[in-house]
């Protein structure tokens, strides 16, 4: 399974219902027990400097999103 947004390891401090961060996936099961969870062969997310070339690649720019739930730094002054 390819998942195509980085790996969410905390939750969102602007609102976004999410679970709290010792009940999320990447941080409660390592990738081999998450496969296991999940019932999938293999688990790849994409990057977070792939997501930001994305980004860049359609104009928004990293400055248009916010990645701090993904570990980046980066969040929307809202």
């Amino acid at each position: 399974m390819a998942i195509a947004s980085p790996r969410i390891v905390r939750s969102c401090p602007y609102g976004v219902d999410m679970p709290p961060n010792n009940q999320l996936l990447t941080n409660t099961f390592n990738d081999e027990d998450a496969q296991r969870v999940l019932e999938v062969d293999s688990l790849t997310w994409l990057s977070l400097e792939d997501l930001y070339e994305a980004a860049d690649e359609v104009g928004i720019g990293r400055d248009g999103i916010c990645t701090y739930c993904m570990g980046g730094e980066r969040g929307l002054d809202l």
